[in-house]
């Protein structure tokens, strides 16, 4: 990350510390393939903190992506969700190399939060997590548009337990099939240990239904958020990726598309899970997106929230627990 930084400067894209003569930077925050993060200050705005994503150079060898992007952008400054983070403005440096500013965040990637936490977290604290991911995941698919690259490094927790997506307005809203083929010849910023089988087969399930209004399609690409979000919750609860690692990337992506993910029992023998987790983990995780239990964001949330609840509220008070399992056998 400091090289990218140095590498900004010697080019000119940071000068004086500044960015587009208004950004003044503080430090840099993160970096992924698409470019680097910065904190900074902008000192024509009351020297509000932001920060500023300068998008990398190598995006040029695609100019079939740069127009896509952009239209991204620009819907994302009209989106607005407490677990997003917030696109306020766009702009562009020498040389046409774009620039993003988002609202400042104070926290810790789960990325972070999991190197800190090896062991995984407990039930009561990586369920939080996962609804507030769900609720942006369907709030992006309310306004046409999917996130794709659901991975610990691009969510940020606050200090107050909020959860933001980062990197927001890189979503991927679809378009036309030429368009989409667009998109896949990048693969960027995909990481394949956090892909669903049917991206690493390179086949984008087609198309079926509306949701969102106008032509943005996402019907065949839910159940493909649904694998991602459950997956994410399998590593937040074990503290690594539930395959073995491999060697290389060709061995682990064969492990997603032929190996069923273990029963996290297996991998915690001393935790005591309640059955509802193992249906969402092996029914959002089948590897045959037409066979997932829960199809849509919404359907897994809504499941995910209704017995996470259910849970709490028994191990407040035992006895309506128990009165809760009974009327459930009844069917009351």
């Amino acid at each position: 990350m400091d090289k990218q930084f140095q590498y900004l400067q010697r080019g000119a894209l940071i000068i004086d510390g500044l960015i587009a003569d208004r950004f003044q930077v503080v430090r840099p925050f993160w970096s992924d393939r698409m470019g680097l993060t910065l904190a900074a200050i902008d000192t024509q705005r009351n020297n509000n903190q932001v920060t500023v994503k300068i998008f990398s150079e190598d995006l040029d060898q695609y100019p079939e992506i740069l127009p896509l992007l952009k239209s991204d952008i620009d819907k994302a400054l009209e989106l607005d969700h407490p677990c997003l983070h917030k696109t306020l403005e766009v702009g562009e440096l020498e040389h046409g190399r774009l620039f993003v500013v988002r609202e400042n965040l104070e926290g810790e990637s789960l990325e972070d939060l999991i190197s800190q936490r090896p062991g995984g977290l407990d039930l009561t604290e990586a369920t939080p997590i996962i609804i507030q991911v769900l609720e942006a995941l369907s709030y992006l698919h309310s306004k046409g548009l999917c996130y794709r690259d659901l991975t610990p490094s691009n969510i940020i927790r606050l200090s107050d337990g909020t959860i933001k997506l980062a990197n927001v307005s890189e979503a991927k809203a679809l378009f036309t099939d030429a368009a989409l083929r667009s998109r896949e010849s990048i693969q960027t910023p995909l990481s394949y240990r956090y892909s669903a089988p049917e991206e690493i087969r390179g086949f984008p399930p087609p198309p079926k239904g509306k949701r969102g209004g106008g032509d943005q399609d996402l019907f065949g690409y839910e159940p493909l958020e649904v694998y991602k979000a459950t997956n994410l919750f399998y590593f937040l609860l074990l503290g690594k990726m539930a395959h073995r690692p491999e060697r290389t990337v060709p061995a682990y992506a064969s492990k997603i598309i032929f190996v069923d993910l273990p029963d996290i029992s297996e991998k915690k023998p001393n935790v005591q899970y309640p059955f509802w987790l193992r249906v969402v983990l092996e029914g959002g995780t089948i590897r045959d997106s037409k066979k997932r239990s829960f199809q849509t964001i919404d359907e897994l949330k809504d499941y995910l929230e209704k017995k996470f609840n259910q849970y709490c509220e028994r191990a407040q008070n035992p006895r309506k627990g128990l009165l809760s399992n009974f009327l459930s056998v009844i069917g009351r």
